[in-house]
């Protein structure tokens, strides 16, 4: 196995942004997909069947639907940055769901991949921005996937990790500072580890 060493910084959150109207054409996308499928060619999660399962809403709408539900939304404004990275909420797949948490990897703006994460006892009252939470890279970021990194709700102190990597990934492993450690087991070309403290670094075991 070959290791990959990932350094990580603090993630942000679009969540809390409000960024991105990313709705696409069907036709849109099967121009994209022949001009530049091979980019994505170590993401075969991304070719799982659809649809997301993610409504795309007006913030009209959003605000009607978060007095009502806890379903995943994604509001379609404009990014509040023109520097922004958001997920092309059209081609995102459902990969992982763990209890009540429902990950997704989709493409990015910017030919990168994005990793989606909506846990449905925080999404209530979301009115004013999605009820999901999303990470995004660009294309020179694409060997490295993309993460999301969060206060753990199930644990006082804790973190989780949610991320997207490409097929060769086999297993992640999430270090504290203090050197313990917590690996998990690639799936659909995601994971997801929670641990108990705040997270210093990431690894990767490729094939």
């Amino acid at each position: 196995m070959r290791l990959m060493l990932l350094f990580v910084a603090s993630a942000v959150s679009l969540l809390a942004v409000g960024c991105g109207d990313t709705q696409r054409s069907a036709g849109h996308f099967s121009d994209l997909h022949a001009a530049v499928g091979s980019i994505y060619a170590d993401y075969s999660a991304l070719t799982r069947p659809g649809p997301s399962g993610i409504a795309v809403v007006s913030l009209k709408q959003a605000r009607a639907v978060a007095t009502t539900t806890t379903a995943p939304i994604w509001v379609a404004v404009a990014p509040q940055s023109p520097q922004a990275i958001v997920p092309e909420i059209a081609s995102a797949r459902e990969v992982r769901h763990e209890q009540t948490t429902r990950i997704w990897i989709a493409e990015s703006s910017r030919g990168g991949v994005c990793v989606l994460v909506f846990h449905p006892e925080a999404a209530r009252g979301s009115a004013h921005y999605h009820s999901i939470g999303a990470a995004c890279g660009s294309a020179d970021e694409l060997k490295k996937g993309a993460v999301l990194m969060e206060h753990s709700a199930r644990s006082a102190g804790g973190w989780a990790a949610f991320g997207v990597v490409p097929s060769a990934v086999t297993q992640v492993t999430v270090w504290l500072a203090d050197g313990r450690r917590r690996t998990g087991r690639v799936t659909n070309n995601s994971y997801s580890i929670s641990v108990p403290g705040r997270i210093a670094r990431i690894t990767f075991a490729r094939t």
